[in-house]
């Protein structure tokens, strides 16, 4: 193609990504129309997935399910303001009911590992959450071994850390677990004296220590 021909089609793809951007304008100001469509079909899909697991019996209809120890008083009081009828009780021993895992914020870093990996304890096991992350980030200092690139990584974790903040936003688990996991690595890699793996680097008095 010739000069001519480029500059047509430039400027014709230029117009197309004008009128794509303006498109999307108008679409980020339903955006708030759409959040609220979104909330009403998802209270919709609860309502009916509530509905589909009940027991009818004439005029009179029932759900079991599960809630948490520390919210039945409170789901007690919502019955009795409903007048709905209440029995509960523990799980028995051959039930399998679902697991609600409740950590501190330190161990609550590393669930985004067991979402990942797809695991989380039984009813009636025990949670290695803590034992897990000690020893994971022990081992993740040590596969990685070098304080050089593991501050590299550390400053991408501090950085977006700020930028959470920054926005007045609580920083992820996923990033607090990057920082802790970095700030291993480079204990790690000063203690045994490696920096990006260059020998010139380690023998400098500052890092030599």
């Amino acid at each position: 193609k010739g000069p001519a021909a480029i500059n047509k089609e430039m400027n014709e793809i230029s117009q197309q990504l004008s009128a794509i951007r303006a498109r999307f304008a108008e679409i980020a100001q339903e955006t708030a129309t759409i959040d609220l469509e979104e909330k009403a079909l998802e209270d919709e899909l609860s309502y009916e997935t509530a509905r589909a697991a009940m027991e009818d019996f004439g005029r009179v209809s029932c759900i079991n399910g599960y809630v948490p120890a520390e919210d039945l008083s409170r789901f007690q009081r919502l019955a009795q303001d409903q007048s709905w009828g209440l029995a509960a009780r523990d799980p028995h021993p051959d039930e399998n009911p679902p697991t609600l895992v409740r950590n501190n914020p330190v161990v609550r870093m590393i669930q985004p590992v067991f979402q990942l990996i797809g695991t989380v304890p039984g009813y009636r096991e025990f949670d290695i959450s803590a034992l897990f992350l000690g020893f994971f980030t022990i081992f993740f200092g040590m596969i990685i071994g070098d304080a050089g690139y593991g501050a590299l990584v550390l400053a991408g974790g501090v950085y977006g850390a700020f930028k959470f903040k920054a926005a007045g936003k609580a920083i992820p688990d996923g990033i607090r677990l990057i920082i802790l996991l970095s700030s291993s690595a480079v204990v790690w890699g000063g203690i045994t004296g490696n920096w990006f793996g260059v020998e010139a680097i380690a023998q400098l008095p500052v890092f030599s220590a």
